[in-house]
């Protein structure tokens, strides 16, 4: 849920609650805001699974007509600001910051890009860790060597 820069320094991205109650944790779209004004606006809206009786008097206000979770987050820019790739309910993510050009590219969570922006490392199945084409296609595993166990939380490229 961390805000992260846009590479010109002018726009955060980060995920927020989408309703009255901002703590409901399964109730978070990506958000983008101008530093310069302090405008704020919604940049996802990703339904995932629907919500039952017990999760709808937990998270949801009476009233509200919500009835899906909405646990998109985990923005991050591409290296050009051209893209914010994210995680959500359905999988990973990338919209173009005016909110056109949404595709949804695989299964898995913290996405990152290469630094030439060409790739997206992330969370798959399991917890392990793909490498794909920015568009997603062409993912592979990337395999620990035999016997070795990691508990993995974050990606991170290194060049």
């Amino acid at each position: 849920m961390f805000p992260t820069w846009s590479p010109d320094g002018k726009t955060l991205a980060f995920a927020g609650g989408t309703k009255g109650n901002l703590t409901a944790c399964n109730l978070h779209e990506v958000f983008l805001m101008d530093t310069a004004t302090g405008a704020t606006r919604q940049l996802t809206d990703i339904p995932g699974a629907r919500l039952n009786n017990e999760m709808r008097h937990s998270i949801v206000r009476g009233g509200d007509p919500t009835d899906h979770w909405h646990r998109t987050g985990d923005p991050v820019w591409s290296p050009d600001g051209q893209w914010l790739a994210f995680s959500s309910a359905q999988g990973i993510g990338k919209v173009h910051p005016d909110g056109t050009g949404l595709q949804m590219l695989a299964q898995g969570s913290n996405p990152t890009w290469s630094p030439d922006g060409s790739m997206l490392a992330y969370l798959g199945p399991h917890g392990h860790i793909y490498v794909c084409h920015a568009d997603g296609s062409h993912p592979v595993e990337i395999v620990p060597r035999q016997g070795t166990h990691l508990g993995i939380s974050d990606v991170v490229w290194v060049e």
